[in-house]
């Protein structure tokens, strides 16, 4: 037993450095901190810690399971709690290795307050066994007091857990299924705990958003001069993570291969030739197979890790994975910069951007880090927050600020400055030409009426960057001029095949008043983006068919709220649908289906004869802060606004 645990290697498990058996003595790690029931002693955990610690101590299970190894005695004890509220799974002098179908009989192994009823009745145990362990260490740690031991929660229980854990509604429902009686009804794995855990969504006040601000402020200049002392690299590999990082990342590719010809070890460039691979989109499982083999250095590594965690969906995990990471290699923008993803995928989407705004600060030359932050910020109207992080943009690339400035015009609803801001900046011979700057002054001619304008500046984007397909690109820019056009068979021959948001249009464009004669397609294994997903749910909703078992699970809270909508509106209750598409306006959330939310708020209104309504909510279309391609399937119907439609 002594030897399989020391093949457990992982950041939340007490590592077994030697052993041995004969003279019955190992050496384990030594773990700074206090036990969970020493904690307890002050009273019950705040409900934030407590998922902190739910994430960590499922990551640690998943990883014993896998190894095939059951602890058997999950408790507080058991759980070490360090300073920086990392968490050490310890002892595990009482498991047994699972493949050995191990049965209890008389000689209970265990603390009975923490066992499963099959392991206090002598069955067959696995690794949903140490789930319920953890779920009765959960409820304990939040509500204050031990779980009735070896049965389902009771009512009051749960009512119990419900009142102590009310601000972290996903720690709730996980605790509740890891303590079912029946193990079949817990979840089949620790991993997929983790995957539930994902779900929860934390807030961050106003006056904490205001002091990351500041310190993003402060600390911007600062960080790219360290960062600039730190990285001496050659001009080849800078020069592709620039260009990787504008969304070319076919060139940026090109000039890493030839690079790597030469300097096939050299981690930067390979990490480099990581980012841009993913952020192009490409095949994760021949990265995944690389990644082992990579010569990066430990924060490189770590982010690597922690990314391919994420394109596996396993958010919570990637977050526990890389929060100790962190601890460990503090202060680098790599970590930084993956931490921040994995919370903005993980759900954590206000967290995710500040981070995101963090890791930048750190090193103004990570400029993909601001995606999402410009993404939250546009959608959300804080307009404000983005003038200091162009200003830092500005020292490091001259292009992608103009850019950015023109994003921030946009998001102020002054169109005309904005074709301003990208028409001086382009007339600069000395400044480079990027895809972002032709988009968005397509977009604000578009925003301003110019259609020509836009339609000929798209063009040149497409000309330029024909390989570019990604929504900011060329390509999105082009397609979507051809909608405004109303030149639908371009369109599609365009777009076919070639982006999945742009085939999300083409079904918005054909969507009837009654189901469309056209199969309808299989939800996919893994999770969409929310706008694939919201036109999948539409396209249910338009062929009457029930996905509540699909909204219903879904991680994006904006999704969540676009599924009851439709779900309302199928049961004729127009008041609720109405109240949810409000509700999916107001969370903190991607932006990607604000638009179709809107418009889907706007026609509700109108049939209800709320003129006023109708006019605020097509708002967000004909003057939007946030800028979208399929906007021109959708103004048509906010400009006449027919009271049949």
């Amino acid at each position: 037993e002594a030897r399989a645990a020391a093949r457990l290697h992982h950041p939340n498990i007490a590592v077994v450095h030697d052993v041995d058996p004969d003279a019955g003595w190992l050496v384990m790690e030594l773990v700074e901190g206090r036990s969970l029931r020493v904690e307890l002693e002050q009273g019950p955990l705040a409900p934030a810690l407590v998922a902190r610690i739910a994430a960590q101590m499922f990551a640690a299970l998943a990883a014993a399971h896998e190894a095939g190894i059951i602890h058997r005695d999950v408790k507080p004890s058991n759980i070490m709690l360090g300073p920086d509220r990392s968490v050490k799974l310890v002892d595990f002098g009482v498991a047994r290795l699972v493949d050995t179908d191990v049965v209890d009989t008389g000689g209970q192994v265990g603390t009975p307050a923490y066992m499963a009823p099959e392991q206090v009745r002598g069955g067959a145990i696995d690794g949903r066994t140490d789930l319920y362990g953890a779920g009765a260490t959960l409820y304990e740690l939040v509500v204050g007091e031990r779980m009735v031991a070896f049965e389902t929660p009771t009512a009051a229980m749960l009512d119990k857990l419900a009142r102590a854990c009310a601000a972290e509604p996903a720690l709730v429902h996980a605790i509740e299924r890891c303590l079912q009686a029946d193990p079949d009804a817990r979840f089949p794995s620790a991993r997929d705990a983790l995957d539930a855990l994902s779900r929860v969504e934390r807030r961050w006040s106003p006056r904490w958003l205001v002091v990351a601000l500041l310190v993003v402020l402060v600390s911007a200049l600062a960080g790219y001069a360290v960062g600039h002392r730190r990285h001496a690299r050659d001009p080849r590999v800078d020069r592709a993570f620039l260009l990787a990082q504008r969304g070319e990342n076919d060139k940026a590719l090109q000039i890493l291969a030839d690079y790597l010809a030469e300097h096939p070890d050299d981690p930067d460039a390979q990490t480099i030739a990581f980012l841009a691979t993913w952020w192009q989109g490409g095949s994760m499982e021949a990265i995944e197979q690389k990644v082992e083999k990579l010569p990066l250095k430990p924060a490189q590594r770590a982010m690597v890790e922690g990314i391919v965690l994420i394109t596996q969906r396993r958010d919570a995990e990637a977050i526990a994975y890389l929060e100790n990471a962190e601890r460990e290699t503090p202060g680098t923008v790599e970590i930084a910069y993956a931490l921040g993803e994995a919370r903005w995928h993980g759900q954590h989407i206000e967290d995710g951007a500040t981070m995101l705004a963090q890791a930048f600060a750190r090193d103004p030359r990570w400029q993909m880090a601001l995606h999402h932050v410009l993404e939250y910020r546009l959608s959300r109207g804080e307009i404000a927050a983005l003038a200091p992080i162009a200003y830092a943009l500005r020292a490091v690339d001259p292009a992608s600020a103009a850019a950015l400035d023109c994003d921030i015009a946009i998001g102020e609803r002054d169109y005309a400055r904005a074709i301003d801001a990208a028409k001086l900046e382009l007339a600069r011979t000395d400044l480079d030409k990027i895809p972002e700057l032709y988009v968005c002054l397509a977009q604000a001619q578009a925003l301003a009426g110019d259609y020509d304008g836009g339609t000929a500046t798209a063009k040149i984007a497409f000309d330029l960057w024909p390989l570019e397909t990604h929504d900011r690109g060329g390509f999105g820019q082009y397609a979507e001029f051809l909608l405004y056009r109303g030149q639908l068979d371009a369109y599609l021959d365009l777009t076919r095949g070639k982006n999945s948001s742009q085939r999300a249009i083409a079904l918005l464009i054909q969507r009837p008043s009654e189901p469309v004669d056209e199969p309808q397609p299989a939800w996919p294994a893994k999770r969409m983006a929310p706008l694939g997903a919201a036109t999948w749910l539409l396209q249910q909703h338009v062929h009457h068919a029930d996905a509540t078992s699909v909204w219903t699970a879904y991680p994006e809270p904006e999704i969540r709220a676009w599924g009851a909508a439709l779900a309302a509106e199928d049961r004729g209750d127009r008041d609720e649908a109405v109240a949810q598409l409000r509700r999916a306006l107001a969370v903190p959330a991607k932006g990607d289906i604000r638009m179709l939310v809107a418009h889907e708020l706007a026609r509700l209104s109108r049939e209800a004869g709320d003129a006023a309504g109708a006019a605020a909510a097509c708002d967000e279309i004909v003057r939007p802060r946030f800028y979208l391609d399929y906007r021109a399937v959708l103004l048509p119907d906010c400009i006449s606004a027919p009271a049949s439609r």
